[in-house]
């Protein structure tokens, strides 16, 4: 789904920080996690999955995991799971107080080992992977709506 003209500026703001800015660094995390996560467009998302399976999938990462199983792909698993893991970064260092969900996901991101533009370097180059394989997804003309 397309960015509100209001939340266009999360886009423009993508860049590795310059600095080990705490703050600097959840805005960031924030910003790509609207682009990447918030943006997937859950009604498109929903005709790929059979109403017939009667499992309520819920949540934009969810559905997306489901539309990619029913559509027959794989290798998408790595992808959804670095999502996961944006999306609990964001509500971990942004949306509260950092606390131990916070340590716990900084874990996983070898936040403690590394400066933090490091960090958000590796993954911008694990959102372009995840972005390289939805382009791969979409040029194969797998997906076909299920409603």
């Amino acid at each position: 789904m397309p960015l509100a003209q209001e939340d266009f500026h999360y886009l423009k703001a993508i860049r590795i920080p310059s600095t080990d800015e705490q703050k600097d660094f959840d805005d960031l995390v924030l910003a790509l996690s609207k682009i990447l996560i918030d943006s997937l467009n859950e009604k498109e998302l929903n005709k790929l999955i059979p109403d017939s399976e009667g499992i309520e999938v819920k949540g934009g990462l969810s559905r997306l995991e489901r539309a990619l199983q029913v559509c027959g792909f794989s290798g998408y698993e790595k992808h959804i799971q670095f999502l996961r893991n944006l999306q609990n970064l964001r509500s971990a260092g942004t949306a509260h107080r950092k606390g131990n969900n916070y340590q716990k996901i900084a874990k996983e991101f070898n936040v403690t080992n590394q400066s933090l533009p490091a960090v958000f370097e590796g993954i911008l180059i694990l959102s372009i992977k995840f972005l390289d394989f939805l382009e791969s997804v979409v040029r194969s003309k797998k997906l076909i709506t299920q409603k």
